[in-house]
């Protein structure tokens, strides 16, 4: 494998050598941080997913709660 710079060319063109290290670097740490990213979304997302069905029972429960504190009313409305 040929490496895209020669040590001579390194020391007659330190600033290219330089930046073509630095593009390789933001090009890395970008790809990087993308997938970091799509990562803390899917976790993000299976968090939301749990957090809704938890709140689809909780109005389950208070419908049922609401429910009975009718029929209680009820019962005494009619033993009045």
């Amino acid at each position: 494998m040929k490496l895209p710079y020669t040590l001579s060319e390194i020391e007659n063109k330190p600033l290219a050598f330089f930046t073509a290290i630095s593009i390789s670097a933001v090009i890395f740490l970008f790809f990087e941080f993308k997938s970091s990213f799509e990562t803390q979304l899917e976790n993000q997302q299976k968090t939301i997913e749990k957090l809704d069905r938890k709140v689809e029972e909780y109005e389950e429960s208070l419908k049922e709660v609401n429910k009975r504190l009718i029929e209680c009313i009820t019962l005494r409305e009619q033993q009045q």
